[in-house]
């Protein structure tokens, strides 16, 4: 115990049983009351599903991330389908020497790697000559480009505001080239961040959504 709650092993047990091995609840009472470990079947469940006792992994996590980009000059990256509350979304898988994170987004995507990539950094959205440049490489129509030319500045938007913008400039606008907008600014912000805070090499498989985001594409399979 820690103070009057179970202490961090046994937090970390009862996570990796149920979450891990799916061991129920009742099985995982069960046992820890076999061992001797004074606990009841509501603590379980705080821990399984209060926040405040989650929240110290999460902080890890993210340290784990700053570190492993801070130390090491490339992360290998890969995502698959993930089932969650019934639902379609992905889980992706970010690794290199040092550790292996797992992070749950319900898109597929450049905003989605970026955002994992960040780690517990905001994703932010930067309208600059990177960003033009990367947009007229990617074919952006001049009806758009022209006037996202005359919008640049040194502000940094979040994604609601970079959203908010998009469409005030372009009320009709179709989803793809929206979508395209909001990953060159997304890429244009992540490339100018200090050295310690991104990376220059990501590792993946040739899928779309890995490609442009840094300065160096390795591939693998």
């Amino acid at each position: 115990y820690q103070g009057h709650k179970p202490g961090p092993e046994a937090r970390a047990f009862i996570i990796d049983q149920y979450f891990g091995l799916r061991v129920t609840e009742n099985k995982i009472l069960n046992y820890l009351l076999d061992k001797g470990l004074p606990i009841s079947a509501g603590k379980i469940s705080d821990i399984l599903t209060t926040s405040n006792d989650l929240e110290i992994f999460h902080t890890e996590k993210d340290e784990i991330n700053e570190a492993s980009v801070a130390y090491s000059p490339y992360q290998q990256i890969d995502d698959s389908g993930a089932r969650v509350n019934g639902e379609n979304q992905y889980c992706s898988v970010l690794c290199n020497e040092f550790c292996s994170l797992f992070y749950i987004r319900p898109k597929k995507n450049r905003l989605t790697v970026i955002d994992v990539l960040l780690g517990k950094q905001e994703l932010k959205f930067w309208l600059n000559d990177k960003a033009m440049e990367y947009l007229k490489e990617k074919r952006l129509p001049k009806k758009y480009f022209d006037p996202l030319k005359q919008e640049l500045s040194e502000k940094l938007f979040s994604e609601k505001e970079m959203g908010e913008k998009i469409s005030k400039l372009f009320p009709k606008i179709p989803g793809r080239y929206r979508d395209l907008i909001s990953e060159a600014a997304a890429i244009s912000y992540y490339k100018s961040l200090p050295p310690e805070k991104k990376i220059d090499i990501l590792v993946s498989d040739d899928a779309g959504q890995f490609q442009d985001i840094v300065e160096h594409h390795g591939l693998c399979w």
